[in-house]
């Protein structure tokens, strides 16, 4: 019987210890989240394609299979790549791409409307343009990699007047700071933006 009641008393002290050490309290959330944006923002200078204000279309980004997280990648080598679990993107990578570039034709050509597909009954687009990425991301090496391929389209897929492709590659952040990842990410995309901006100054 005292063997019980001292094991009892031995248990009760431990808890009281225990609950006194671990910190019961709600923890903050470390998770952070980013998201990219636009450079060109109230550009007051505009291209005119062909002499005229144009309406463009913009067909849904087509991203690879292991972008499609809400967890930053960060690629190790050719054949592996890490997600971040505590820094994620606020929003799917295909919508910020699809508002940067769709920013960026409308911030920087004379527009009378760009449109994300799917669009509206109503809208009649000039041109439509079709981005396919092959890769977005940064490596431990310190690179900021973006390579795409996009076409430009009047009216129908029948009639491409445009392509071209972006190779971005440049050593620019220190393969730890996910916030200097991502500014520089940042800067990667609209380059891409602005290299198709730049298509359009060419007779169409």
């Amino acid at each position: 019987m005292k063997n019980n009641i001292d094991k009892l008393i031995t248990f009760i002290f431990i808890s009281i210890f225990l609950s006194g050490c671990i910190n019961l309290d709600p923890q903050p959330d470390p998770t952070r989240f980013f998201v990219l944006s636009s450079e060109s923002e109230g550009s007051t200078k505009k291209i005119k394609v062909n002499d005229k204000v144009i309406s463009i279309g913009l067909q849904n980004i087509e991203l690879p299979k292991y972008l499609d997280s809400s967890k930053i990648v960060v690629r190790k080598n050719n054949n592996e790549i890490t997600y971040s679990e505590f820094n994620r993107w606020s929003e799917s990578l295909d919508i910020s791409f699809n508002r940067v570039i769709s920013s960026k034709l409308d911030n920087l050509l004379e527009t009378k409307q760009v449109e994300i597909f799917p669009w509206s009954g109503n809208f009649k687009h000039d041109y439509f343009i079709k981005i396919k990425v092959s890769q977005f991301e940064g490596d431990s090496n310190g690179n900021i990699i973006l390579i795409a391929d996009w076409n430009i389209y009047k009216k129908s897929k029948s009639n491409m007047v445009k392509n071209g492709s972006t190779f971005y590659r440049k050593k620019s952040w220190d393969g730890s700071d996910i916030s200097q990842l991502v500014k520089q990410m940042n800067i990667a995309l609209n380059q891409l933006g602005d290299e198709i901006v730049e298509s359009f100054q060419v007779k169409l």
